[in-house]
């Protein structure tokens, strides 16, 4: 089964094998807006470089009537990260959330920035998770050494593990958020499909989303595509430093650095 040039639609009958099917995950799937279980709706304001925050009503109104500035400032475009009221986004597209355990994590496509950021509700904090602001491309890795360029719509699953993000026009990233040190993959053209889709309230536009982790783009010989790996590691750790942004990374002639294959 073989596709034309160019081809950017389903690849299911090239991965059609016995057990290709049992790591797949589901994700529910938004685009600027979204709601959580209370009833509040996040919106993305692309054009003031805000997250709003959406009540289902107030004192005086019952139903959603009024709109919060939650995290950044309107109007004022920028990256930094911090407490939400000194955030600045740079017309964020996509927002997902998640609400492992009870806590309430929502995640932007920060997309002139080229980067995915986290807010924690319960702290109010915003913290840049993948990407590097300013610096766009393709290419797989962790934390900043990943490049986005214009992410935009956004799924998580469940249990707020997995993030998956469209980014570059068309490529689907999946971002390991489990762990302390955040992992991006890209995956091949069409590992993921629409289950379904539904609209809640006030017409925001939801879909729940399959997704082939292990269809990664890197095993088919995607030239388009890089990936960053440390060729070092730190002795005192026996791990790379990088994720901890050590100094040693950037300083080839400091004493504890030591090349893999020396070590």
């Amino acid at each position: 089964y073989y596709q034309v040039a160019d081809y950017f639609g389903s690849r299911v009958l090239e991965h059609n094998v016995t057990g290709r099917y049992t790591t797949s995950i589901e994700a529910i799937w938004s685009s600027h807006a979204t709601m959580d279980k209370e009833g509040r709706i996040w919106v993305a304001d692309r054009l003031h470089h805000q997250i709003l925050l959406i009540k289902p009503d107030t004192r005086y109104v019952h139903w959603p009537s009024y709109f919060y500035e939650y995290a950044g400032n309107r109007d004022v475009l920028g990256h930094y990260d911090g407490v939400r009221s000194q955030a600045r986004f740079n017309a964020p597209m996509g927002i997902a959330l998640c609400e492992p355990n009870g806590e309430l994590i929502i995640y932007v496509s920060d997309t002139n920035n080229h980067v995915v950021r986290r807010l924690t509700y319960a702290t109010g904090r915003v913290a840049t998770i993948a990407g590097l602001a300013g610096y766009s491309g393709l290419r797989d890795g962790i934390a900043n050494r990943v490049r986005f360029d214009f992410p935009m719509s956004m799924g998580v699953d469940i249990a707020g593990e997995n993030l998956f993000v469209v980014d570059n026009g068309r490529r689907i990233r999946h971002i390991d958020v489990s762990s302390t040190t955040i992992s991006v993959v890209t995956l091949v053209d069409g590992a993921c499909r629409g289950l379904q889709r539904w609209t809640v309230p006030y017409a925001i536009e939801m879909r729940k989303v399959q997704c082939h982790m292990d269809w990664l783009a890197s095993n088919q010989g995607d030239t388009t595509l890089s990936t960053f790996e440390f060729d070092s590691i730190c002795i005192g750790h026996q791990a790379t430093c990088g994720p901890r942004q050590h100094p040693a990374i950037n300083d080839l002639e400091a004493p504890n650095l030591v090349y893999e294959e020396d070590s």
